[in-house]
């Protein structure tokens, strides 16, 4: 579980990083990238936990 904390720091610090204006569309990469990144990690978290 401390991976999975990790990586919503990770994921908020991108969204920290998203409030420049200038890099719109690179930001807007980071941000679906973070989000797919969320998915996996709630996907993984539930397949772990159903195999105990």
């Amino acid at each position: 579980m401390k991976l999975v904390s990790y990586f919503v720091l990770v994921i908020l610090f991108l969204f920290q990083v998203e409030l420049t204006p200038e890099q719109e569309v690179f930001n807007f990469v980071l941000v679906l990238l973070g989000i797919l990144l969320l998915i996996i990690i709630l996907v993984y978290v539930l397949l772990t936990s159903r195999e105990e």
